[in-house]
């Protein structure tokens, strides 16, 4: 019987090739907003601090935002081929972020992605004023703003196989309940730190040439 496989996705520097967030605010929050970050992070908050905190100096309107963002952002170039192999081989594709679905709905836009299922926090706007909700927080937790573990608990619930691509903070806590992750930066050294199994990777070429070109194999857990 072949297996069910569900495969998940972060979106900030996995799908797009640069962090959207860390660009914004960058751009246009606080001069020392990484100092900031960390001093919420250190008190053990996560980002339904962060974010309202580092938007709260941006002065905006939605079509100013807009313009900066395709202006200075993309997506891997290999993602629309891997998405389209995904839904070849029957395998549903989940993006899943802890950012901004306002650039999330922009990037994939432009790539003529917008069927792709996704979850992200919720950016909307009063006059020229940014405001954040996270409608997909874990109300037992409160330290992510968007809980990707309970996405991938219903899915693995169903008996899908899980594979997952991500790169940071906010990932750490779903890849545990995965069958077989690939990672970068921050996830590859968590993974590495405490001897998950992981495949480290740079683009969606990579993925694909390990996941398409032979059939998968899940790490014994």
């Amino acid at each position: 019987m072949t297996e069910k496989i569900a495969v998940f996705s972060d979106f900030d520097n996995t799908i797009s090739t640069h962090d959207v967030c860390v660009g914004l605010f960058d751009a246009f929050s606080w001069p020392n907003w990484r100092e900031m970050e960390e001093k919420i992070l250190s008190c053990g908050k996560g980002s339904q601090v962060v974010l309202p905190t580092l938007l709260a100096p941006l002065q905006m309107t939605a079509i100013q935002m807009r313009d900066f963002i395709l202006s200075q952002f993309e997506i891997d170039p290999y993602f629309p081929e891997f998405a389209e192999k995904c839904q070849h081989q029957d395998w549903p594709l989940f993006i899943l972020s802890d950012g901004l679905d306002f650039y999330i709905k922009l990037l994939l836009g432009r790539a003529d992605l917008l069927h792709l299922n996704f979850r992200a926090n919720h950016l909307q706007w009063v006059g020229d004023k940014p405001f954040v909700e996270f409608p997909f927080a874990n109300g037992a937790c409160g330290l992510c703003g968007h809980c990707k573990r309970s996405r991938l608990e219903t899915i693995a619930a169903k008996g899908y196989k899980i594979i997952y691509i991500g790169d940071g903070i906010t990932d750490f806590c779903a890849a545990h309940l995965a069958d077989l992750i690939f990672a970068k930066d921050a996830l590859l050294a968590y993974c590495q730190e405490r001897d998950i199994a992981c495949e480290p990777f740079s683009n969606f070429r990579e993925i694909s040439q390990a996941l398409f070109q032979r059939p998968v194999e899940f790490p014994t857990r």
